[in-house]
């Protein structure tokens, strides 16, 4: 299963080897009290709990990144009628969601950026993030033959195979610019979706540090809670909150 075991009297000297520590962090992504209330909602909202089970496990079972993408809106398109931005477990669910979406497309930008390291047009950056999402272009036809025949669609007319398209391709845009930044703002997307559980400690301080060491961080965050958002269709006020602390950040990191 590629794990690796460690006591815990040789995890400081591990961390130091790979040029980190295990000093205690506010990071609320390291509370035990988060993750449990996290961890509780399937049995509150036993609505959410067969995508809450996605979440935990069956994503990380999937080895494509395209996949990985797709399934992650799919999932939260199937429970948008259960999401209520006004409850704060709902909102958590919501920023585990925008942390594993930035996982995937990250792992799928990073794919396209040994592809096509400099695109000759628009269509063809289009048609190579498509194949990649769909795990290939052979793949991808399979689907645009079954979205035409299932949508009455006539031949040369176009098609619409994944919602919001154009978003998702300026969010790839976006991270094939400074790829190695996505998954801080992935961590950084668990952290905000954690402080609405009302934790005993802030993370403030945390995710600014995160904002400085990844500079695009911040950009990625509000890209991808606004594109998750509109694809699976939830309530605007999923995102605004998200928007509210890039630009915090943002302005935060332009002051010093």
């Amino acid at each position: 299963m590629s794990i690796s075991l460690l006591h815990d009297s040789e995890l400081s000297a591990f961390g130091s080897s790979i040029g980190g520590n295990v000093d205690a962090s506010d990071s609320l992504s390291a509370s035990l009290e988060a993750w449990e209330m996290y961890l509780g909602i399937p049995q509150k909202y036993p609505a959410l709990a067969e995508y809450a089970s996605f979440a935990r496990s069956g994503f990380w079972m999937l080895r494509d990144a395209g996949e990985r993408c797709r399934r992650i809106v799919s999932r939260l398109r199937s429970v948008k009628a259960e999401m209520d931005p006004q409850k704060v477990e709902h909102f958590a669910l919501f920023g585990d969601a925008v942390c594993l979406f930035l996982v995937a497309v990250s792992e799928l930008a990073a794919k396209a950026l040994l592809v096509l390291l400099s695109p000759a047009s628009k269509e063809e950056f289009s048609l190579t993030v498509l194949a990649i999402l769909y795990g290939g272009q052979d793949n991808l036809d399979a689907a645009q033959r079954l979205r035409r025949i299932a949508s009455s669609t006539p031949d040369g007319e176009e098609i619409s195979i994944f919602p919001e398209l154009a978003r998702f391709e300026q969010l790839v845009r976006e991270l094939m610019q400074a790829p190695l930044d996505g998954l801080p703002a992935a961590l950084l997307a668990r952290e905000v979706a954690f402080s609405s559980l009302q934790t005993a400690h802030g993370s403030d301080a945390f995710q600014a540090g995160i904002a400085r060491t990844a500079n695009f961080s911040p950009k990625f965050l509000l890209l991808a809670a606004e594109y998750l958002q509109r694809a699976a269709r939830l309530p605007p006020e999923f995102s605004a909150e998200y928007a509210q602390v890039a630009l915090t950040l943002l302005s935060g990191r332009t002051k010093t």
